[in-house]
């Protein structure tokens, strides 16, 4: 179960679970109706080489330039009070991989 958080002073924010092994779209957090989304933290970690691109929506705008990841390498996005990325309303955060590598981690929303 998803709990929401509040150790961030106001901002309240909701963790997720990423865990995809699949090529292409895979939604982290699913799209809410008539909202955004706003990505405040994640860390990930791959299996192996891939390339990433943060998107709004499967098949929607691009949210980042495409990221080259390595081998048991990972990313992380630390909480700065801004959002590092933000969604359209009613579209899903997505994260395209270019490889069917198993990626995991965390990412911290809120629905705006």
């Amino acid at each position: 179960m998803v709990t929401t958080r509040s150790n961030f002073g106001n901002v309240h924010i909701t963790p997720i679970v990423i865990d995809f092994s699949a090529p292409g779209d895979n939604i982290i957090v699913p799209a809410p109706a008539g909202a955004a989304i706003e990505l405040y933290q994640i860390y990930l970690v791959l299996g192996a080489d891939s390339t990433g691109t943060f998107k709004a929506g499967v098949g929607g705008v691009a949210l980042s330039g495409p990221l080259p990841m390595l081998a048991n390498g990972s990313i992380v996005l630390d909480f700065s009070g801004a959002a590092w990325h933000e969604t359209t309303p009613g579209n899903s955060l997505v994260l395209n991989s270019s490889s069917g590598v198993q990626i995991s981690g965390t990412a911290y929303y809120m629905v705006k």
